[in-house]
């Protein structure tokens, strides 16, 4: 009963986001992909998983390496790189998202810099693997896409 309910929760705050769809740089297909994903997820996901990730963007390299996570509550828990980083290098655990976060990214209000956004998902859970935010010609050093992979259930 609450997966149902939070799946139209979802269902709600999604036809909100297409009725109000004039001012969003993120177009109403992308949005239904979204929103059909969301709710994969929230019908079959988990608050605990472990899942990989990397970052494409101009942020801190520890960020733009394969690294597993491990999210125990809905929270990050830890992140283990799929390879040695380099002597000194660190990590910080607020820097990497859950499923949950780029979810509720995706669909927040958008920054002016944003020119647009660009998502790919997991057919079977919903997760996503791809979710790239592109920037006005404008601004400099900003987008970046957010990949996932290889998410196991617990």
């Amino acid at each position: 009963m609450r997966r149902l309910s939070a799946a139209l929760r979802v269902a709600a705050a999604t036809l909100t986001l297409l009725a109000c769809g004039g001012n969003d740089p993120t177009s109403v297909q992308s949005l239904r992909a979204l929103a059909a994903a969301r709710a994969r997820w929230v019908q079959r996901g988990s608050a605990d998983y472990t899942v990989e990730s990397r970052y494409s963007c101009f942020c801190p390299p520890f960020l733009t390496r394969w690294t597993r996570l491990t999210v125990r509550g809905g929270v990050v828990a830890a992140a283990d790189p799929l390879e040695a980083p380099p002597p000194g290098d660190f990590s910080i655990l607020l820097a990497w998202r859950t499923v949950d976060q780029l979810f509720a990214e995706a669909t927040s209000p958008r920054d002016e810099v944003i020119s647009r956004m660009s998502f790919r998902f997991d057919d079977e859970l919903g997760y996503p693997l791809e979710v790239s935010t592109f920037c006005r010609p404008t601004v400099l050093d900003c987008g970046s896409t957010v990949y996932m992979r290889n998410l196991r259930l617990k």
